[in-house]
């Protein structure tokens, strides 16, 4: 019911309920390659919440979850054997210095913990609060997340605050080993307002589709550290679902509201 974002897993595509009614707040993994109709298959171990994307390290079978509340976390499912991902346990994350993330500016960082969750499926909408009791960190609306294995293991998750930042409009963050930094708080609408979805081509450049105030855009966060505007969305509604072709080539996008996908082609590698 409601499934947004998800993301790719070893399980298959990660389906995630941004609904909590009763019997809903879940994941599921669905097969992209099956050819038939086929049920989604709950995992009750990545907890029950408002949740938006997921996505696993396929080295170390650890799964990153982000929740869409203002007063949201950031969780992980660690299991105890990295071939089976969806047993383990869930975890948030824990900030050094940022009880509350909105406060943090391009370029901040702190050290990471996390903190154990006892109970990942409570009956009521209350996970969050528990675990900022138990010392996590507010992450004020989680969507967008993306991740990328480190060759010598481990792995850079990157992920959206929609509406973190002193500011209000949006932050972009990376975890990586012991540490989480703001990569980007938003202070001007015109540059970027309360980011989403996100993806990282291989060329280092990170998509990043809006979900604010029309127009919306698609921002484009490029190795250099120049942010652009790749394309708007001239009618109503959030751009959603941004990813593009290994190559860089192609560009995918949906217009939510209008429900139509597109491709846009040109050399996204070249802008610097």
């Amino acid at each position: 019911n409601v499934n947004c974002a998800g993301g790719k897993s070893p399980l298959g595509w990660l389906s995630c309920e941004e609904n909590v009614d009763p019997g809903h707040g879940y994941v599921f993994a669905c097969d992209p390659r099956a050819t038939s109709l086929a049920p989604p298959r709950q995992l009750p171990a990545f907890g029950r919440f408002r949740h938006e994307g997921a996505v696993t390290d396929p080295q170390t079978g650890i799964s990153y979850l982000t929740e869409d509340r203002p007063d949201g976390c950031l969780y992980r499912v660690v299991p105890s054997d990295p071939q089976k991902p969806e047993e383990g346990r869930l975890e948030a994350l824990a900030l050094e210095g940022f009880p509350d993330t909105s406060a943090m500016t391009s370029g901040q960082r702190g050290r990471v913990a996390w903190v154990p969750l006892t109970d990942p499926c409570p009956e009521d909408d209350g996970l969050r609060r528990r675990a900022r009791e138990a010392g996590a960190s507010v992450f004020r609306r989680g969507e967008g997340i993306h991740l990328e294995p480190h060759e010598d293991g481990g792995a850079r998750v990157l992920f959206t605050a929609t509406g973190g930042g002193p500011a209000g409009l949006g932050q972009l963050f990376e975890l990586s080993g012991e540490e989480a930094t703001c990569v980007l708080a938003s202070s001007d609408p015109s540059a970027l307002q309360m980011p989403d979805n996100v993806f990282v081509t291989r060329t280092g450049h990170v998509l990043i589709a809006e979900d604010g105030t029309p127009p919306n855009a698609v921002r484009v966060l490029c190795p250099s550290g120049r942010l652009v505007t790749l394309a708007q969305n001239p009618g109503d509604g959030e751009i959603a679902g941004v990813c593009a072709l290994p190559d860089s080539s192609v560009v995918f996008l949906n217009l939510q509201q209008r429900v139509i996908t597109l491709a846009l082609r040109g050399p996204l590698a070249d802008l610097a």
